[in-house]
């Protein structure tokens, strides 16, 4: 029987030599299930790292407290502790649990500890030098603070938000929150705040206090099984799956959200032009775009082959493309460019000899731009979910296009035709393939083919699947494709199982087209996303 990463296998118990079997199940049975229950209560759980973290609350921890019977194996939770309770704020040193003779000194500026008080002394001098005493930098908070300080809690009244359940007993906190400042996050289970620069409290604060878990240095959800690398991640699960947590408001809109992220994409639908140009009726949405609209549309420049003036920018770049002779070609996949050096770019990123490998996974690539891109959505960690629905995506302009697509409907219309589609891009290249009344560039040389494009890489496709037979066959079984495009289809749906149900009926269909006419031919229903 294959193991999986639920099971316990003998490498983790060489991993983990303290660790028994008995330690991790209450029988050999919940190898075979996937089920590990604890022994000394009812908990059960199908991963055994939450049952290893969930034993920890059965044990009495390395350290203990001086005032009380609490321990913990964490010295930072035994600190917070010694603070929080019994109101002592200088620490100085803590006790083994089992070994009350034995001190460990601790750092008043970090997590770091030893038994040798000497150690702890060097550390804060070479590490510490310039922060100065814990006294002095307290009062220093203080006067960065003195807005949470002149608010004090008002026990009697309760300050709530009128669109959502938000309440607080601090005002700043209060008029943070409507006013849309974002510049506090609240606990999603009492009225603590903190600064958005300050993730670590807050970290720190939901592990003290409501016992959140982090295992294997992600964040575990109390009330499912989920994990999440990062803490805002955790916190967008709680508000949106189990209706804990803070909604943020647009002051513009009716727009609500549990993420601060996606009111930032939702905040770029209200920029309004703001920028006129001195020379003409067009108004930019920033500096950057009035300096681009300026240079493309306003700059004078002269052609230096033949000395013929232009107006604008725009107009000298159309007159070199016809005056100077075609547009530099790849001869491997058929792109043109605008010049010499961009084609050599292209040659080096795309069909160059250097290959560049991610050290995180096998993925590998001759382009660098390609690289940068498989790191930033992939291995950077930053993930961006829409409020909506289940869609997420490590690119926020990723999520902007979804919301305008799928939520918004924002359609772009052909205004010939009237065709929609859903980026700008696109109906730009329907209706240069389509409506545009320039000559056509590229014919067929072959004898008696009539076949005509505007693209390049159209002309390379045709003449490799009509003139020269080329096919593209799956590797999984018998088919053989016409196009690139048919064999990647094929794979979706034949073997990767790509479906699209019906939400009405049992009807089920890979294609999307045939899901809309089954809609309106069935139910009557228009589908426009």
């Amino acid at each position: 029987m294959d193991c999986t990463e639920n099971d316990i296998t003998e490498d983790n118990l060489e991993e983990n030599p303290d660790d028994t079997l008995e330690e991790n199940c209450d029988e050999p049975t919940s190898k075979l299930s996937s089920e590990f229950k604890c022994n000394e209560c009812d908990y059960e759980t199908t991963a055994a790292r939450y049952l290893k973290a969930h034993k920890k609350n059965h044990k009495e921890g390395k350290f203990g407290c001086i005032k009380c019977s609490y321990s913990n194996h964490k010295p930072y939770l035994l600190k917070a502790h010694i603070a929080k309770v019994h109101q002592i704020e200088k620490i100085d040193f803590i006790y083994e649990r089992e070994k009350p003779d034995v001190k460990y000194y601790l750092c008043q500026h970090c997590p770091f500890l030893s038994s040798d008080e000497d150690a702890v002394t060097s550390h804060t001098q070479s590490k510490h030098k310039n922060k100065g005493s814990g006294k002095k930098r307290k009062v220093e908070r203080e006067e960065s603070n003195d807005e949470l300080i002149d608010d004090p809690i008002d026990e009697e009244n309760e300050f709530k938000c009128t669109r959502c359940t938000y309440v607080t007993k601090r005002k700043i906190y209060f008029e943070d929150h409507m006013s849309g400042s974002l510049n506090f996050v609240k606990c999603p289970w009492c009225d603590a705040h903190f600064k958005h620069s300050a993730k670590g409290k807050l970290g720190r604060h939901l592990t003290s206090d409501h016992d959140v878990t982090k295992v294997d240095n992600k964040w575990s959800c109390q009330h499912c099984e989920n994990d999440f690398e990062k803490i805002r991640d955790l916190l967008h699960h709680l508000a949106k799956t189990h209706n804990f947590g803070t909604m943020l408001h647009c002051q513009k809109c009716d727009f609500s959200s549990v993420d601060r992220r996606n009111l930032v994409v939702h905040a770029e639908f209200h920029n309004t032009a703001e920028f006129p140009c001195s020379q003409c009726d067009f108004m930019a949405k920033s500096k950057n775009r009035l300096r681009k609209h300026v240079y493309s549309s306003h700059k004078q420049t002269e052609c230096p082959v033949c000395k013929k003036s232009f107006k604008n920018m725009q107009e000298y770049f159309n007159h070199s493309k016809s005056h100077h002779g075609a547009r530099p070609v790849c001869d491997i996949c058929g792109k043109s460019f605008s010049c010499a050096g961009a084609l050599g770019t292209h040659m080096k990123a795309l069909h160059g000899d250097e290959n560049l490998q991610c050290e995180m996974c096998d993925f590998n690539t001759q382009s660098q731009s390609s690289f940068s891109y498989h790191m930033n959505t992939r291995h950077k960690g930053e993930i961006y979910y829409c409020d909506t629905c289940d869609y997420n995506t490590p690119r926020k302009g990723n999520l902007t296009a979804h919301i305008k697509n799928k939520h918004q409907n924002i359609k772009h219309t052909c205004d010939v035709c009237d065709m929609k589609f859903t980026t700008s891009v696109a109906m730009k290249r329907h209706k240069k393939i389509k409506h545009s009344t320039d000559v056509v560039k590229f014919k067929c040389d072959e004898a008696g083919c009539a076949y005509t494009t505007h693209a390049l890489y159209f002309l390379k496709t045709h003449v490799e699947k009509v003139h020269k037979g080329i096919r593209w066959p799956c590797d999984l079984c018998d088919y053989v494709g016409g196009y690139k495009g048919d064999l990647n289809r094929h794979k979706k749906i034949v073997h990767e199982g790509f479906i699209l149900d019906c939400s009405w009926c049992e009807f089920r269909t890979p294609k999307k087209y045939h899901l809309k006419e089954h809609l309106l031919k069935e139910h009557g229903i228009e589908e426009t996303s």
